[in-house]
């Protein structure tokens, strides 16, 4: 074993350089902070080769004074800070006096510089750490480092750089986060001899679209939230807004770009509901947070920091977001679009259904329009007890005439053929068969117009047609349901297809969410309570954990050994499989536990209740059940999407209908 002894500077400035400078990013990131944290109002980079030939950057800031310059290329040599206790309370970028002698040691590095008041500037020329040349140098004010042939004397350091494009895409995508937050700055952007970005100082929400262009930038909304110790502003994307990694998540902590685990869990648990599991949105978070709150000398490059409070931290920023997304913003975007338009739609639509006197006059307005209700989506199963048709043409007449209705309040029923006699097959009047790919009967159907009132429907149960400019569900015009699964709408100038068992899934898992926290539970009692037979091994994870379930709405004891007996359940639920459900939660708990994660466990239970206890693709809807749910959906935060983070809408523009039929 070799003696111990203290390393010659080189080395400790090529150790040094190999903790802060990674690769060109790396030295994109040190200067770009020295440029920011001297006050430069326009900075223009220089990239030849992805920065490994040539990297320049000159800003017009204060610049550093002819005493100084030679001082700022040593170690440890910073403006920053004087005294051990400005390590807590830092509110600069930069402030270790470490990048700039490491990037020297390792590159042929050159550094001019000029306050206003010199004269001329000052000029160093180093090569692997050495001094090579001083001079005066006429400039404006302000700095301009060179660094050219990066790692020429650390050939093993250059070897693990990847391809030119890769590394510029690293030096380019750490440009773009500096350049979001700092809207404020001119940049000016040249790759290998060419200009390929010019940003004027402009607002965020311009230089974003900017930057990542117009449909990005269109997806997003304003995010803003205060208190006494932090501040936070951004944009937030829509969830179709997603990506397979969390690079699109760009957060400045004070005006430093970090990646903290604490930020980026609770962007992402904010976001947990409204995505598929794996996909990550598009955020910009900017935060400003008392710097005595945190460490920011815990990372070589100072991409992280340590918080002195996590929990505060990441409930600040949960919140914030989750705040924002539960107004589903995006929704009001989409869906209601031009209101002028969607109140002349819809008023002009409802018209058309309102007062109706008898068949004829429909007929009439169906000759004019063109427009008719969806056939296979107007049907719904039939029993013997209820919604069972007429059974001739006059008994239709009769209704007709003596009731005033709305197409808002009646479902349609066609039977599935009619005989000479225009009577109804009242054996067939469940599903409609399209046989041979036509409807023989359509003609006949639009003639007669037959339109059944649903017994159950009731004008109190169901809002009138007046447009409610709040509203955006229920405000659509309803057209029917298809393949027993999507709810088919319009809007002033849309086409949108609800799934009602994604929509009813974020129903019921929003009232379960606001039943657990409630005070008062909405629970019902069962008639004959349920006995639940388990090994002793479920027996005991149930008692482990009956107020989980005693939170939930629950009641339920144990009876006997090996026996539950439940008594009460969640009113959401009353029709669910109780046993089926009993058994699923308690699997989880047993799998998973409940004593860490507690809220995001107990969010992933509720979903997986809400999916297999609610209504599900291929369930016919009638017309109260469908606007029922339209009007559930304007009740409910987060409608957009279900609970797994699959969406609840999908939307095709008239232009896109239009471009179908070369329009």
């Amino acid at each position: 074993m070799n003696s111990i002894k203290i390393l010659p500077s080189n080395i400790i400035n090529k150790i040094a350089a190999g903790e802060v400078i990674e690769r060109p990013a790396s030295i994109l990131r040190e200067l770009l902070d020295n440029s920011i944290d001297a006050g430069s109002t326009h900075i223009e980079i220089v990239v030849d080769e992805a920065g490994v030939k040539k990297l320049s950057i000159k800003d017009n800031g204060i610049g550093i004074d002819e005493k100084e310059i030679k001082l700022a290329v040593l170690r440890h040599a910073t403006s920053k800070i004087e005294t051990e206790d400005d390590l807590f309370s830092i509110n600069t970028l930069g402030f270790r006096g470490e990048a700039l002698p490491s990037i020297a040691s390792i590159s042929k590095f050159t550094i001019s510089s000029k306050r206003e008041e010199q004269d001329l500037g000052s000029k160093i020329s180093i090569e692997g750490g050495d001094i090579v040349e001083e001079s005066p140098i006429m400039m404006n004010r302000g700095t301009h480092i060179i660094v050219e042939d990066l790692f020429y004397n650390v050939p093993v350091r250059r070897k693990f750089l990847k391809k030119e494009h890769t590394e510029f895409s690293y030096l380019y995508d750490l440009f773009n986060r500096y350049a979001i937050f700092y809207h404020n700055i001119y940049f000016d952007f040249y790759k290998n001899g060419k200009k390929i970005l010019s940003l004027p100082q402009q607002t965020q929400i311009e230089r974003i679209r900017e930057v990542f262009g117009l449909e990005i930038a269109d997806s997003l909304f304003e995010i803003t939230d205060n208190s006494v110790d932090f501040n936070i502003t951004g944009f937030i994307g829509k969830p179709e807004l997603s990506y397979k990694t969390n690079n699109n998540i760009y957060i400045f902590l004070n005006g430093r770009y970090i990646k903290d685990k604490t930020i980026l869990v609770a962007i992402s648990r904010a976001y947990s509901t409204l995505m598929e599991h794996g996909k990550y949105p598009f955020v910009t978070l900017f935060c400003k947070v008392n710097p005595t709150f945190m460490d920011v000398n815990v990372h070589p490059q100072k991409a992280e920091v340590r918080f002195n409070d996590t929990n505060r931290v990441f409930s600040f920023v949960y919140h914030t977001i989750t705040d924002t997304l539960s107004k589903t913003p995006w929704v009001k975007k989409e869906i209601v679009g031009d209101i002028t338009k969607n109140i002349d739609s819809i008023n002009s639509y409802n018209q058309r259904f309102l007062d109706f006197s008898n068949k004829n006059e429909l007929s009439n307005i169906f000759e004019q329009n063109r427009e008719i209700p969806s056939l296979e989506g107007a049907l719904k199963k039939s029993d013997k007890s209820e919604h069972f048709p007429p059974q001739n043409k006059s008994e239709i007449d009769e209704k007709n005439s003596s009731q005033q209705f709305t197409q808002k309040h009646y479902n349609y029923y066609f039977p599935e053929q009619l005989n000479k006699n225009n009577n109804f097959n009242d054996s067939k009047t469940s599903n409609l068969k399209n046989r041979d790919g036509e409807s023989p009967f359509l003609r006949d159907i639009i003639k007669e117009s037959l339109f059944i009132k649903d017994p159950n429907f009731s004008n109190q149960n169901i809002s009138n047609n007046s447009y409610n400019p709040t509203a955006l569900f229920s405000n659509l015009i309803v057209i029917g349901q298809i393949f027993s699964t999507y709810i088919v709408c319009q809007s002033s100038d849309s086409l949108i297809l609800i799934d009602q068992h994604a929509a009813h899934e974020r129903i019921g898992y929003e009232e379960l969410l606001k039943n657990y926290h409630g005070k008062k539970k909405q629970s019902e009692e069962l008639l004959i309570p349920i006995l639940i037979e388990l090994n002793y091994d479920k027996i005991a994870i149930f008692e482990e954990y009956n107020s989980v379930f005693e939170e939930m709405g629950f009641v339920i004891t144990v009876f006997g050994d090996k026996t539950l007996k439940v008594e009460r359940v969640p009113s959401i639920f009353i029709n669910s499989k109780i046993t089926k459900l009993i058994l699923e939660i308690i699997e989880e708990l047993q799998t998973t536990g409940f004593t860490s994660r507690y809220e995001e466990r107990l969010r992933e239970i509720f979903s997986r209740i809400a999916c297999h206890s609610v209504v599900r693709g291929g369930d016919l809807m009638n017309n109260y059940e469908i606007y029922s749910l339209l009007n559930k959906m304007d009740e409910i935060d987060f409608s957009a999407h279900c609970p797994h983070g699959r969406p609840v809408y999908f939307k095709i523009h008239i232009s896109e209908i239009e471009k179908k039929f070369h329009r």
